[in-house]
């Protein structure tokens, strides 16, 4: 079972980590990278229940473990006086997992999120995410916490479902539920932006500062005429593609890795 500290230690471990390594990536397509990410300095949140992986954010693979004494709290903190029999059904229904996976079902529904990752050279991301080498990859440095829209967060990859104590916060213990992976997915070194927005909305967009793009690569698919021209569109707008490092990726020959090359435009 994960104890509270040791939640706390792995939350802090993760924010740890956001801190160490500044540039967080987002691999898309072109059109919509350069248009909404880009120019539109949007970026798409989504509610977990639409992710890619079933185990994600799964209800199920995060049932906290509840001592009676700790039910009995719960109970004594309400105001109303309850009978014996009332009591013990509470108390029943607390402990039930499928309960407990019906509150956090509900719960999920507040959150959204979008992705990053810590890398931009990983071969099967350009392949998945940015329309097999067709893409852009965006690099962004935000703030962990920026401006009250969204927080930055580490994913962290697990071969095993563990039990949390049940006397840990809400706040931590949703933390470490969304940010919890399989141990399958470690290649993609994931970063997640959390936020709470509209819940009846399964998709949503928030709006960032155009000074938090710091890199544009390029994919190895993507021709370099095209490459000049979206430079080109760049410099012209409040962007400032001076302050912004441009990059196309390029197949290494000598092995199955991609190298990032940095780019100028032709004049």
């Amino acid at each position: 079972m994960l104890s509270k500290t040791e939640i706390e230690e792995i939350i802090r471990d993760n924010f740890f980590k956001i801190l160490l390594n500044e540039t967080v990536y987002k691999y898309e397509s072109f059109d919509t990278a350069f248009d909404k990410i880009i120019l539109g300095k949007t970026l798409m949140f989504s509610k977990p229940s639409t992710f890619n992986d079933p185990f994600d954010c799964n209800e199920y693979l995060l049932i906290p473990e509840l001592t009676d004494e700790m039910v009995d709290k719960a109970l004594d903190s309400l105001e109303e006086n309850l009978t014996t029999e009332y009591r013990n059904r509470l108390k029943n229904n607390l402990k039930n997992p499928e309960n407990v996976a019906a509150i956090l079902r509900e719960e999920k529904e507040k959150f959204k999120m979008t992705c990053f990752s810590r890398i931009s050279d990983e071969t099967l991301m350009w392949s998945h995410y940015a329309d097999k080498h067709n893409g852009i990859c965006v690099g962004f440095k935000f703030p962990i916490d920026y401006q009250e829209k969204f927080i930055l967060c580490g994913v962290r990859y697990e071969n095993e479902v563990k039990p949390i104590d049940g006397a840990t916060d809400f706040l931590r213990t949703s933390l470490y539920w969304l940010t919890t992976k399989s141990e399958r997915w470690n290649y993609e070194k994931e970063v997640r932006a959390i936020t709470k927005t509209i819940p009846e909305k399964e998709r949503q967009t928030i709006e960032f500062e155009g000074q938090h793009i710091k890199e544009i690569i390029f994919g190895c698919n993507v021709p370099i005429t095209k490459i000049n021209e979206s430079i080109k569109e760049i410099n012209e707008t409040e962007l400032d593609g001076n302050r912004i490092e441009f990059y196309k990726m390029e197949i290494d020959k000598s092995s199955f890795l991609l190298k990032k090359i940095p780019i100028k435009p032709c004049t």
